[in-house]
């Protein structure tokens, strides 16, 4: 990947990557998901149990980042760009556990930890999960956060896409905004209180980049 991009700016890569067509058609099929056919039209139940579902496997789909981002310190943590911007990640998900927390619990599904105790995750949902320490770990930094940023933008786009479905009918699903912060919180159009600091991490996915070009 690194020397297929020689000479190209970090910014460069970054468009390239948001025009990638195989990533542009998955976030345009995205629209058109079954689950969010069901967010826009389903009964108050349907809906209900969907975003509950989402929550629990985000459960475990944070904890196993976390182990990742863990590993990534120890592994690369000698490099100081590598060891900011890994303290960062690892440091920015207590506001995201948080809202995550907060928003289960909205909907009834108790407590992280009492999911951790007894819900059992879907395998098809945790694909990712099991990526995340192979990537940090065997990849080099610059390549990794380049992939995380495809990961969180293309989140972004799922939560926009939430929001948008169920905003105009949160007084029906006895729902607030704050109810559903995890989902706004990542929704890269909608959020306003940028609790998502998308700012920095870009920042911070710069210098990694560059300090990947300059040590290979």
């Amino acid at each position: 990947f690194m020397g297929s991009n020689d000479g190209m700016s970090f910014w460069e890569v970054l468009h390239e990557l948001e025009n990638d067509a195989p990533l542009k058609d998955l976030k345009r099929s995205i629209f058109k998901h079954r689950m969010l056919k069901i967010l826009r039209k389903g009964t108050v139940e349907e809906r209900n149990a969907i975003l509950k579902n989402i929550c629990k496997e985000q459960i475990y789909l944070n904890q196993e980042l976390m182990k990742a981002w863990h590993v990534a310190m120890q592994v690369h943590g000698n490099n100081e760009a590598y060891r900011i911007f890994f303290q960062y990640c690892i440091e920015s998900q207590e506001p995201v556990l948080s809202e995550l927390a907060n928003t289960l619990s909205a909907l009834g599904g108790g407590t992280p930890e009492e999911v951790l105790r007894s819900y059992r995750p879907n395998p098809r949902a945790q694909l990712l999960s099991s990526t995340y320490s192979w990537m940090f770990v065997s990849q080099p930094p610059a390549c990794s956060v380049l992939i995380l940023n495809v990961i969180l933008r293309t989140w972004g786009v799922v939560c926009m896409h939430i929001m948008e479905a169920l905003r105009s009918d949160l007084e029906a699903l006895e729902l607030t905004e704050e109810d559903l912060g995890f989902f706004s919180m990542h929704d890269l159009v909608g959020s306003g209180d940028q609790k998502m600091d998308y700012t920095w991490m870009v920042k911070g996915l710069k210098k990694v980049y560059k300090e990947g070009l300059e040590n290979g």
